[in-house]
């Protein structure tokens, strides 16, 4: 498949939605940032094994959209239950 662009997945622990480049960006504090591949249409597939939780984790994708005000465009945010 053709990649377009990249976006960035948003990782944190807690959800507290924060106003951020003319959006809101729900996990924060920011654990960590992951750089993702988008295919033609703008999807990714993630792959995430469980063990050692139980553990719940907020994620949210932003990538870059120049139709945008200011160039952000932000996904809906995914709580992420990673059981035992």
């Amino acid at each position: 498949e053709r990649l377009l662009r990249a976006a960035v997945l948003v990782v944190g622990l807690t959800a507290d939605p924060t106003p951020f480049m003319g959006g809101r960006l729900l996990p924060v504090p920011v654990l960590r940032l992951v750089d993702i591949p988008l295919d033609a249409s703008g999807s990714a597939t993630l792959a995430a094994r469980g063990g050692g939780g139980p553990l719940t984790v907020y994620l949210q994708a932003l990538a870059a959209d120049p139709t945008q005000p200011l160039g952000y465009e932000f996904s809906q945010a995914l709580e992420v239950f990673l059981g035992p």
